[in-house]
Formats: C-alpha cells, structure tokens, sequence
C-alpha cells in the first residue's frame, strides 16, 4: 500500500480530478493527513484522514471525551488505497454533507472558506 507523500495526485475516476495532500504526518503521529480533493466539475473539498490509533491519541493527548469534525475520514491506514476508498464512500453518500467545500466553480478559494465560525 502507497502512503502519500506532500504532492498533487491526478487521480483517474470518473468525479475525482485530482487529490492535493498539505500535511502527511509519520503514521504514529496523533495528526491526521489533510488533503484537497478536486471534483471535475471543479469544487474542492477538504479533508482530513486519521487512523483509529491517530484519534486515540489525540484524544489523550487533549484530554478529550470525543472527537467530532465535519472533514474526518476514518481510514484503517493512512494510504492513498485507504483514503480512495473512503472517498468512493462519500461520493456514494454526497460529497457535501462530508467534506468542507473550499471552492467551487468559477470561484477562487481566499482561504476564509475553510474557517469556522
């Protein structure tokens, strides 16, 4: 299995344009791997994918009783299969309700997009 390294990937699938990972911690790291994903019809989705073991020890490491984010996938290891593959989910399930829309069509991320109230 491929572990992504910090690149843009061209991905060959019929929705998906290309992947853009920002941020490929070691794999027992309590951070997750935080990536772009581009649509062909051009909107752009963050993400970010953890482990189970990754969220147990950021739990710890925080103190935390939960772990809730609008852009997690849960992966059982941080590779670029693991992570097409929850992709394929979420694009069963609509890309929308998971990811945290950046871009889209016609329009140009500023980066305020990505930023909770």
């Amino acid at each position: 299995m491929t572990r992504p390294e910090i690149d843009t990937y061209d991905v060959e699938h019929n929705k998906i344009a290309t992947l853009t990972f920002t941020s490929v911690p070691e794999a027992d790291a309590s951070g997750g791997i935080e990536f772009y994903v581009t649509l062909h019809d051009e909107r752009v989705f963050s993400f970010t994918a953890y482990t189970p073991d990754q969220i147990a020890r950021l739990m710890a490491r925080n103190g935390w009783l939960s772990f809730v984010d609008l852009d997690t996938l849960i992966v059982r290891e941080g590779t670029l299969e693991a992570i097409m593959h929850a992709l394929e989910q979420v694009l069963r399930l609509d890309v929308a309700h998971f990811g945290v829309q950046v871009a889209s069509a016609g329009a140009e991320a500023t980066g305020d997009e990505a930023t909770a109230p």
